[in-house]
């Protein structure tokens, strides 16, 4: 049975706390050199700034005008590379993003097969962000044609589109985590013997991942709208920090369970 299965893949996930802490292992080596490689950008292009001699007139709000002034010019003439030291710092952060995911979550499967983990990720992205793209053109194009002054007048045509567009990047994001598990399990057997079954296990971790990944925002949304001074506003980013790492420990946690759920099927169709 479904739930038989579901609670022995938590209570393996439990056992399996190594696995968890691996993978915010490599969520946090990520952030934080996404994070320092940010900076390094930001305090280049700041001595940069800061290497442009200016006299002092002795008036705060001149020195702020001129200050303004002088940062404005400085956008000008450096808009594009700051624009290609970003997209350049992005760009490396998603290499290693697939990178470190792939090395440290191919030690869910024994032996750990790191260049299939690689692969199917890389796919799965190329995927989603190719249908994204194409649902979006066809049903939002009409906004890359019109003045934004004129969107809101264009949503109540648009609205069921921009519905359907949802749905099925929705539906087809669900049926790649269905493959992208089964394929990185070694369990893609399961799609003839056990199809339903896998669906239904799949879709109950990843809906009650996203109602409470969901809850939390709606919460974070919430409390940032209802900001009243900048003390609120340092409780609520440390509120939203704690949220994020409570996600990513959630998320963690349940992608073992899945791994471990999908493992006693696997050998259950194994002994038949």
């Amino acid at each position: 049975m479904l739930g038989d299965v579901l609670r022995e893949g938590f209570r393996l996930a439990l056992r399996g706390r190594r696995f968890i802490f691996l993978d915010l292992l490599w969520k946090a080596i990520w952030f934080v050199f996404t994070v320092g490689a940010l900076l390094l950008v930001a305090a280049w292009f700041f001595s940069e700034l800061r290497s442009i001699g200016w006299g002092d007139t002795g008036n705060r709000a001149v020195n702020g005008a001129v200050g303004f002034a002088l940062m404005r010019q400085f956008w000008a003439v450096h808009r594009t590379q700051i624009f290609g030291a970003v997209a350049t710092v992005l760009f490396l952060s998603l290499i290693i993003w697939f990178l470190l995911e792939a090395a440290f979550r191919a030690r869910l499967h024994s032996p750990p097969r790191i260049r299939i983990f690689l692969l199917s990720n890389v796919l799965k992205c190329l995927v989603i962000t190719n249908a994204a793209v194409a649902v979006t053109t066809i049903s939002l194009g009409r906004y890359l044609i019109t003045p934004p002054s004129q969107w809101p007048q264009l949503w109540p045509e648009t609205r069921g589109a921009a519905i359907a567009a949802l749905v099925t990047l929705a539906a087809l994001g669900f049926l790649l985590t269905i493959l992208d598990t089964l394929i990185r399990s070694d369990a893609i057997e399961l799609l003839g013997t056990d199809l339903f079954r896998v669906i239904g296990l799949i879709g109950i971790l990843v809906l009650f991942e996203a109602m409470i990944s969901g809850s939390c925002a709606v919460m974070i949304g919430v409390g940032f709208l209802s900001i009243a001074g900048w003390k609120n506003a340092l409780m609520m980013l440390g509120t939203a920090a704690v949220m994020i790492v409570f996600i990513n420990v959630l998320h963690s946690y349940l992608l073992v369970v899945r791994f471990s759920a999908l493992g006693i099927m696997r050998q259950n169709v194994g002994e038949i």
